[in-house]
């Protein structure tokens, strides 16, 4: 069966085979892909079907236009529709439905004289919404387990939207329950982008308003949405969740407050003081950000109730006490238990001090500076040391930690990331540093690590002051570099774990490729590495490999390319022993310096040696290394070699050429690169002897071609002396006779 979505048609019911809907003649195949398979429902705002996009079920909305007669509000109406599609578009969440970029589309009926009709295809959920299941289960409450579990979901849903948008619009209608219990948040008509001009307007109450009655704050109804709104329409979801009764049913204090707690007797006094806490009726007296909310019900889960309820009650925030980064507490105690957000965290083992002078570096999580140095324990307000990772070998200059991320920007789930911190502060190394940083912004691939929203670089300031000595101090500013924490380890780790410490030819080949597309997508963005290895390499628990420590990287610009005959625009030559090459080491890096990095970075792995304890011909320069290997096939050991050619000009153009090559091919089979000579048996192997007879006896014939009219040549030249002495002779002559002579010549 398939459906006309025409609002005119009369019979909107037809047949599968049909192209054109019987009763009115609207085309049935919309946009040459969707098919209209039944009607689901009608909204407020539009009609819901399920389409078939060639056998994927999705959900297709049109937006119902009839009901609007104002056209201001019906312009406004569409402009909500339109929005959801560009919204939904760009997040990317297993609790968002998922819309592609071309799925909105216009769309006019056979004969209509109507304007045309405004689609949206989206993911199709399966499930009930939270409202339709609390009707099918009547009513009963929910447990406090479930609303936590719903809470985090929707929370993690929320931290991913409200860097750039608020909803607007939470209510049980638009949250929907899988069949494996997650949750999806839908309905994304009325999302609001979260910009400077947006909250330049709130005083003027010109923002399109976007209610449900009781699920709405008072700043919303007024216009005046902001992210804490979508906070307070959640505490009211969760009370209708949490008591089974209607919102309109309770009374409110006289400040705006529900009284509803005596109705869900099955949850605890913290979480019941947490739902109040997000239903706030004062803005400033809500959450400042998902992450807050976030470690409360943490510690509700881990029964750790103490400090929630001093905490919770009331307005929790407000409880919270900051300091300074460069100043102490009044008291001097640092190890007195504050309440700061470090004493908020529940299991966890220590707190890490920065400050590389520091004599004891490690520290218990329930102080907020260090016992040894008096360093504060939280950077910018909002990152904990948890451990430390090991020295950073580029340039020897910096220490790496695993820092916990408090901050609001932090994205749930890659809460734990990776800071970076400089202990030279030498303006060469502090450049690089910043460029690391800046080059990693510019970057989005899955091979290359990522620096998150309100990460990246920074400094942070310390003052220190130890036990023996009451003077502060105050260092040398710290340069910081927060990024995305990649869970393994790096191939120069994970090579000695491996059995002789070598791979076979297939993982390499795989490698190869995985590490080509990282290259490739760098080139194409204007940058190179110079400084590709196995340490600088990690594989992930799923086996894909990220290209890390972008500190030396550099950007392609003409500037660089004419330097090859001079030195490096910032004068750092960036070498790693065994894997830079000769030009790079002349401070000459060109893009294909990165390619003769890859190549030796292979070799490492198949031989199990790093490449400088590895021979190299006296007369070639090349690597002699295929006898260190396990068997491997001719013609990817010459592409290796034709990475690693020691003249840059020599090796491939670009790593786009190598792929179309070498990517979705049989390893065992594959083409010779054609810059790389075939060894001598292959030639022999291959070559007839009569070709190279011929080959031969056109040599000898353009040999001699060449001797005769060198011959040739030598003759002419022994004969002009001789005329020009003719000439010579004339010069003294007198006019008349000069001509005379040089006639008869």
């Amino acid at each position: 069966m398939i459906y006309c979505i025409n609002p005119k048609c009369e019979q909107p019911e037809n047949s599968s085979n049909l192209n054109y809907c019987q009763a009115c003649g609207s085309e049935l195949l919309l946009k040459g892909r969707y098919r209209v398979l039944h009607h689901l429902k009608t909204g407020g705002f539009g009609h819901t079907y399920e389409v078939d996009d060639n056998g994927i079920k999705k959900v297709l909305k049109v937006l119902r236009q009839e009901q609007f007669t104002n056209p201001e509000q019906r312009e406004k109406v569409v402009a909500l529709f339109q929005q959801e599609s560009e919204v939904l578009s760009q997040l990317s969440h297993p609790g968002i439905p998922k819309v592609e970029p071309d799925s909105y589309f216009s769309y006019l009926p056979q004969n209509s004289q109507e304007r045309p009709l405004h689609c949206l295809v989206m993911e199709k959920i399966d499930g009930l919404n939270l409202h339709e299941w609390f009707n099918q289960r009547g009513y009963q409450p929910i447990t406090q387990q479930d609303a936590i579990d719903w809470l985090t979901q929707l929370l993690d849903i929320l931290h991913l939207l409200h860097p750039q948008y608020f909803h607007r619009d939470i209510k049980p209608s638009n949250i929907m329950l899988k069949p494996d219990g997650g949750l999806v948040l839908i309905d994304f008509g009325s999302v609001r982008e979260v910009t400077v001009t947006y909250f330049g307007k709130l005083p003027a109450k010109d923002i399109t308003m976007i209610c449900s009655k009781g699920y709405a704050p008072l700043e919303q109804i007024e216009g005046q949405a902001v992210a804490q709104s979508d906070f307070f329409a959640l505490g009211r979801t969760f009370v209708y969740l949490l008591t089974g009764t209607e919102l309109t049913e309770f009374n409110q204090e006289s400040q705006g407050k529900l009284i509803w707690q005596e109705h869900a007797p099955q949850i605890s006094v913290e979480l019941k003081s947490l739902v109040d806490w997000l239903m706030e009726p004062r803005i400033e007296h809500r959450p400042r950000n998902t992450q807050e909310i976030l470690q409360h019900l943490k510690l509700i889960k881990s029964g750790n109730t103490n400090q929630v309820t001093t905490i919770t009650v009331k307005h929790p925030h407000q409880a919270t006490t900051h300091y300074p980064e460069t100043s102490l507490p009044p008291d001097n105690n640092h190890s007195k238990i504050l309440n700061s957000p470090l004493s908020k965290i529940a299991g966890s083992q220590m707190n890490y001090c920065i400050n590389p002078r520091c004599q004891q570096r490690q520290n218990s999580t329930d102080v907020e500076f260090c016992q040894s140095c008096n360093a504060p324990l939280l950077i910018k307000n909002r990152y904990r040391l948890v451990s430390y990772l090991r020295e950073s070998k580029a340039l020897d200059n910096a220490e790496l930690f695993e820092v916990e991320d408090f901050g609001s920007e932090a994205v749930i789930g890659d809460r734990y990331k990776v800071m970076k911190v400089l202990k030279n502060n030498s303006s060469l190394v502090v450049n690089l540093f910043k460029q690391e940083a800046e080059i990693l912004k510019n970057l989005d691939h899955p091979g290359i690590p990522k620096v998150k929203l309100g990460d990246g670089y920074f400094t942070v300031d310390i003052a220190c002051q130890s036990r023996q000595q009451k003077i502060l101090r105050k260092n040398k500013p710290l340069h910081c570099l927060v990024m995305e924490k990649i869970e393994g380890e790096n191939l120069s780790e994970w090579l000695k774990q491996q059995e002789n410490s070598k791979i076979d030819y297939h993982l390499a080949y795989q490698w190869l490729i995985n590490l080509l597309e990282v290259v490739d997508y760098l080139h194409k963005k204007q940058y190179f590495h110079r400084d590709i290895k196995p340490s600088n390499i990690m594989r992930c628990s799923n086996g894909e490999l990220i290209l890390i420590d972008f500190g030396t990287a550099r950007e392609i610009t003409r500037t660089v390319v004419e330097i090859l005959l001079g030195t490096d625009v910032i004068g750092a030559r960036i070498r790693s022993e065994g894997y830079t090459p000769r030009e790079q080491k002349d401070g000459m890096a060109v893009p294909q310096s990165d390619f003769y990095a890859l190549g030796r970075t292979l070799v490492h792995l198949l031989t199990g040696i790093p490449p400088i304890h590895l021979e190299e011909d006296t007369q070639t320069g090349k690597l002699k290394w295929q006898e260190h290997a396990k068997p491997i096939p001719e013609a990817l050991a010459n592409w290796l070699d034709y990475l690693m050619e020691p003249d840059f000009r020599d090796r491939p153009p670009n790593a786009a050429f190598i792929l179309e090559k070498l990517k979705d091919r049989n390893v065992d089979n594959l083409s010779f690169p054609p810059l790389i000579a075939l060894s001598t048996s292959t030639i022999e192997k291959s070559v007839p002897l009569w070709l190279k007879i011929i080959n031969f006896g056109l040599f000898s014939i353009l040999l001699i071609t060449g001797l005769l009219w060198f011959q040739a040549r030598q003759e002419f030249r022994e004969r002009q002396p001789k005329q020009l002495s003719k000439v010579t002779s004339a010069v003294n002559y007198p006019a008349e006779v000069r001509i005379k002579i040089i006639g008869t010549l």
